[in-house]
């Protein structure tokens, strides 16, 4: 593995800008994110990664972090015939997923990879298309032979990262031919090595990006435990590094299969034995932040409201 560099994206002063902290108070991970990323950070709707940290009722310590992806993937529909998924279907149906945004993908898990989705939150369509059809005839409901399925993002940190284009992620998305709530009930689907189809990669930058360095290359999207109107108190600087880091630490690659029967025997070789599971670390990785013990009767920051 090879740590993104200390020199190019973890410069700067210690203390986060006040007034950059301001900019990024948010009430929940989805619309919320949307409004603040527009409305401070000139955001374009393009795909986009953020650190969502949620903070304590005095706002003095960071409780919980989250991943978050949003925007427009710009990805083509993917498409594939029934019986390269579900072998019991026609070869003369194609499934047709389209993926517009990444908005659907939650990440609970604290780390880099998401939960899994059901894949009602996509646009799927079915398709006849038998030797000699010209127009595609669209198949209401499921066609026979044909399963649920649910679809995984997963993301590392890129080395296409650079001092001007910031920090990128890379990104790859994972269909798996079972129902979310089935597939759950497996422990090992949890990790990010829960092999799968690839249906889809990309790349997207993690943002928002600070307009002064704080020995952070972004700026995390805040949770308030009380608004910032109220109690304009803010984590010391080190303790959202620290979140942060942990949260970009949690990161492996994704295992995609060439084909649904090689994927069945990796699920099966993980079933009979879970250690089997690959956890391949990143080509890239997020440095480590130091740790830190608590200090009493130490003024807290504060931000400035913007």
């Amino acid at each position: 593995m090879t740590e993104l560099s200390a020199q190019i994206f973890f410069g700067g002063d210690s203390q986060v800008d006040p007034d950059d902290l301001g900019k990024t108070e948010v009430s929940n991970y989805t619309t919320s994110v949307d409004r603040a990323l527009t409305s401070h950070f000139a955001w374009d709707e393009s795909a986009i990664g953020c650190l969502g940290l949620a903070l304590s009722r005095d706002n003095s310590k960071v409780t919980s972090g989250v991943f978050i992806t949003r925007g427009v993937t710009g990805l083509s529909e993917y498409a594939v015939t029934c019986d390269q998924i579900w072998p019991g279907s026609s070869s003369n149906i194609t499934l047709a997923v389209k993926i517009p945004t990444l908005n659907p993908f939650t990440f609970s898990g604290g780390g880099l990879w998401s939960d899994l989705i059901p894949s009602e939150r996509f646009t799927v369509a079915f398709y006849n298309t038998a030797a000699g059809t010209e127009d595609r005839t669209v198949i209401l409901g499921t066609p026979e032979g044909v399963g649920q399925f649910c679809l995984r993002l997963v993301c590392q940190p890129s080395s296409l990262s650079s001092g001007k284009r910031g920090i990128i992620c890379k990104y790859t998305i994972l269909l798996f031919p079972a129902a979310a709530q089935e597939l759950g009930d497996t422990p090992e689907s949890r990790f990010a090595g829960w092999p799968g189809l690839k249906v889809g990669d990309g790349h997207f930058p993690l943002g928002p990006r600070p307009t002064k360095k704080w020995q952070c290359p972004v700026l995390p999207l805040i949770r308030p435990g009380t608004p910032f109107a109220d109690n304009s108190e803010a984590p010391e600087s080190f303790r959202l590094r620290f979140a942060i880091s942990n949260i970009m630490g949690k990161v492996y690659q994704p295992d995609a299969a060439r084909s649904v029967g090689a994927l069945m025997a990796k699920w099966e070789k993980i079933r009979s034995n879970p250690r089997e599971i690959l956890s391949k670390p990143p080509a890239t990785c997020w440095p480590a932040a130091a740790p830190f013990q608590e200090e009493r009767g130490k003024t807290l920051p504060c931000i400035v409201i913007n």
